[in-house]
């Protein structure tokens, strides 16, 4: 296999992944519409709590999320790291490239702790 086509597909993949999630959010928030056009071609009323439940996103869901992000990325620039250094023999390159994860992992970690609390 040409040693080019490695990272193509890698890619490829990366952007696969992404469209994926992007296609799947905008077909749940289709089907959101369409519910909601059905309801209002029934004759149905909305409620004013119905419309500002869709209308804003629910805070429930939010609280965790930079320190779970903070704790994934910090363990993948771990994962990186041992590869690098016992896999690769010491390849500092690959190595160093642990500190992009980390220090977005670090930064995650420093907006949850110094984020108010509501």
């Amino acid at each position: 296999m040409n040693e080019m086509m490695i990272p193509i597909v890698l890619f490829i993949c990366l952007m696969i992944v992404i469209l994926s999630f992007v296609y799947y959010a905008a077909q749940g928030k289709l089907e959101q519409q369409k519910t909601l056009q059905h309801l209002i071609d029934n004759g149905q009323t909305l409620s004013p709590e119905l419309v500002a439940s869709i209308a804003k996103p629910n805070p429930s869901n939010n609280t965790d999320k930079d320190f779970s992000r903070g704790i994934l990325l910090i363990s993948f620039s771990l994962a990186i790291l041992l590869y690098g250094w016992l896999a690769l023999e010491s390849e500092p390159e690959f190595i160093g490239l642990s500190a992009f994860p980390f220090a977005i992992g670090a930064a995650f970690l420093l907006i949850h702790k110094f984020k108010p609390k509501s």
